[in-house]
This record gives C-alpha cells, sequence and structure tokens, in this order.
C-alpha cells in the first residue's frame, strides 16, 4: 500500500543507472588516446579532492563542522559537501579508480588510495563499505592463488560487518524489513 508514482520511479531508476551508462558510454564511444588524456586531467582533481575530503573527514570525527549526516557506531557519518554520504562514497570510487588507473602497479599513490578508502569507511554506510571491501580482497588477490582459509576468513568476517544490515532487513519491525516482505 505504499504509493508510487511514475515519476519518483524515473528518478530511482537515473540514479540507478547514470554511473553503468556514463561508463558504457565512455568505454565504446572514445578512441584509447582519448581516454588516457583525459584520465590524466582527472588525475589532480581527484587527488586534490581525496585530499582535501579526508581532512575534513577526520575533522568531522570530532568537530560538528556541517559535514555530518547521521550518528552511526556513536560516531557522526560522513557527507563532505553532498546532501547524503551515498554520493560522496560514489565519488570517492570514481576517484579511487581513476588512481588505480593512472598509477598501476606504481605505489606512487598509496597513501591518497587509503584516504579515499578511510574516506569511504568514515560515511558508514554499508552499501558503500561492502563494496569497498570487495574492491579490496579483488585489488589485493586478483593474480594470486586464493586458499580455502581466505575464503572462510572473508564470509566470517562479511558475516560479523553485515550482521547489522542482515538484522535491519529480516529480523527487526522496520520500514525496510516491512518492504524486503511485502
Amino acid at each position: 500500500k505504499i504509493g508510487q508514482g511514475t515519476f519518483p520511479m524515473m528518478v530511482d531508476a537515473l540514479s540507478l543507472m547514470k554511473v553503468p551508462i556514463t561508463y558504457i558510454y565512455f568505454k565504446y564511444s572514445f578512441p584509447q588516446n582519448y581516454k588516457k588524456k583525459f584520465v590524466k586531467i582527472l588525475l589532480p582533481i581527484s587527488y586534490f579532492l581525496i585530499h582535501i575530503s579526508f581532512i575534513c573527514a577526520i575533522t568531522n570525527l570530532f568537530i560538528d563542522i556541517g559535514m555530518g549526516y547521521d550518528i552511526r557506531f556513536g560516531i557522526r557519518s560522513f557527507q563532505f559537501l553532498f546532501n547524503n554520504p551515498g554520493p560522496y562514497a560514489a565519488l570517492m570510487f570514481v576517484c579511487f579508480g581513476i588512481l588505480v588507473i593512472c598509477s598501476n602497479k606504481n605505489h606512487k599513490y598509496i597513501f591518497t588510495k587509503i584516504e579515499a578508502c578511510i574516506n569511504i569507511l568514515l560515511t558508514f554506510r554499508m552499501g558503500c563499505i561492502g563494496p569497498l571491501g570487495i574492491l579490496l580482497i579483488s585489488y589485493l588477490f586478483i593474480g594470486k592463488k586464493i586458499k580455502i582459509r581466505d575464503i572462510i576468513l572473508g564470509v566470517c568476517m562479511s558475516a560479523i560487518i553485515g550482521y547489522g544490515q542482515f538484522e535491519s532487513y529480516f529480523l527487526t519491525e522496520t520500514p525496510r524489513s516491512q518492504l524486503v516482505r511485502g
């Protein structure tokens, strides 16, 4: 019995599709040399954004500078200059990706990559922390043989980290759990 208008559904669909559509358009519409130039232009912007927002995120932990969104785990979550932590985390993923593309196996930007990951963590959004975990695991293990103990450890850590989300969706009476069941 939840009202659904066409306009909110279209806005939601667009918000879910804009990143993949942009990626596909960029990947198949431009020559390789243009893509490299474009990413190199974005590199200093990404570098700057990560550093500035990292300073603000750390400051936000101790002083309310107006960049917090809500309190999670007893700590003020971080949204930078956005209205919500989710879009900010998406920007940090893009910036992280640009650093990975430009530095590849070079360790030049390792501290900046760590800052981007901390920025994402400080949003305290499980929808962002989960993909970050997957990204980091794949980044660390690509090209290496994965042992069964690594998989078991990963599953256990995921269960511990994701239990709060599981509980809010399935074990308690929240609007989210009712929407999932309905």
